[in-house]
């Protein structure tokens, strides 16, 4: 095969000698130094005579490592080793839980926590400002870093991040001595809302009344400009009716009674009408259920119809046509339940007194009724 050079002239190379005691420039390199973002060059590597930078073991971790891996290392060289600790367990809990449901599981379908570069950048930065917050003792720092990580993971999958950083916000909440307890609040707020989203109603009162403790007397507020007073009354009555319901399943009505009472004078603190329209109404449900059951010694039709009386004059002021309907048919039927047993017994009775009373009841329908013994029952 013969050879394209001519005599006289210089064979040119097609790569560069390996040999040369310069480096290759940028454009024979592989050019994944200029891809980088400015900000991940290492700015203490100095040039060499030549005037290029050159390629780092650290420029090509970049590259061969996967982002887990260099977030790790990274955390590990700037000495935030309590970060790491926290990061790599966030991953690997969250490894062990898709193992654990198995293929054809919805969170096996999910793409892992590692492989969201969007989601473990913030995650890294949170965690070590959070860290050197608290080596400084500036535990409002560490507690706004936290619930910032916790607003972060809002999708549905990442529940239980969210979860867990409301828990660690509380914690740092509880170091804060010059707030008055602010953010303590807060935070138990917050976790009351956690439980309350799981189920667990019990643990949800418990930190909602927190909560309350802390705010009532306050004008503390929040992004929105509601007072965390209110927030925290229509809270106790979201979590205090939810109890409620259990025992109205199990027909523990004195319990039911007492419980969504609570609610109502919550609701009624809160400043919240329609809130407290609907509370006065479940009430007056709760009495009436009562006053149903034949092994009740006392129909307390009465009481119900004092709280659909009150839940009438909300949904009036609200103007809200559905809820003033339904709050005129329960006044209605409580009235109603509530003059049934004096009217019985005024017809079973009989004589001068008790036939009086029914004529006069029925020509002005007044809603008071006097029975046989003279005494005057409401309705």
């Amino acid at each position: 095969m013969t050879s394209s050079v001519l005599p006289g002239q210089k064979k040119t190379r097609f790569l560069p000698d390996i040999n040369a005691a310069t480096a290759p420039t940028p454009r024979e390199r592989t050019g994944f130094l200029k891809a980088r973002p400015h900000h991940e060059l290492d700015t203490n590597r100095h040039e060499n005579a030549s005037g290029e930078t050159p390629v780092t073991e650290d420029d090509i971790a970049q590259f061969r490592n996967t982002l887990r891996q260099n977030l790790c290392v990274s955390m590990l060289r700037e000495g935030f080793h309590r970060s790491f600790a926290e990061f790599f367990s966030l991953l690997e809990r969250w490894r062990a839980s898709r193992e654990a449901a198995g293929p054809g599981s919805a969170l096996w379908q999910q793409r892992p926590l590692e492989k969201h570069p969007r989601k473990l950048e913030p995650l890294r930065e949170h965690l070590t400002r959070a860290e050197s917050a608290e080596r400084a003792g500036q535990y409002v720092e560490v507690y706004e870093n936290y619930l910032a990580l916790a607003r972060f993971f809002s999708e549905p999958e990442d529940r239980w991040i969210r979860y867990h950083f409301y828990e660690l916000s509380l914690l740092s909440a509880g170091k804060i001595k010059m707030d008055s307890g602010k953010r303590e609040a807060e935070a138990n707020g917050h976790m009351g809302e956690v439980y309350l989203e799981q189920g667990d109603f019990e643990l949800a009162r418990e930190h909602y009344e927190v909560f309350y403790n802390l705010a009532v007397g306050r004008l503390w507020q929040d992004e929105s400009g509601n007072t965390h007073h209110s927030r925290a009354c229509m809270g106790l009555c979201r979590i205090y009716t939810l109890l409620a319901q259990r025992q109205l399943q199990t027909k523990d009505y004195r319990t039911a009674i007492q419980i969504l009472t609570k609610a109502y004078d919550m609701a009624k603190e809160g400043g919240e009408r329609r809130m407290e329209g609907e509370a006065a109404y479940r009430v007056g449900l709760a009495y009436q259920c009562k006053g149903d059951q034949k092994a009740a010694k006392e129909g307390q039709y009465d009481r119900g119809s004092d709280y659909f009386s009150q839940a009438y004059e909300l949904a009036c002021s609200l103007g809200s046509v559905p809820a003033l309907r339904k709050a005129q048919a329960c006044v209605g039927v409580a009235r109603a339940h509530a003059l049934l047993r004096p009217y019985s017994a005024a017809v079973v009775t009989g004589g001068p007194r008790s036939l009086l009373a029914l004529i006069r009841w029925k020509e002005v329908r007044e809603d008071g009724f006097v029975d046989s013994s003279g005494e005057e029952v409401m309705g």
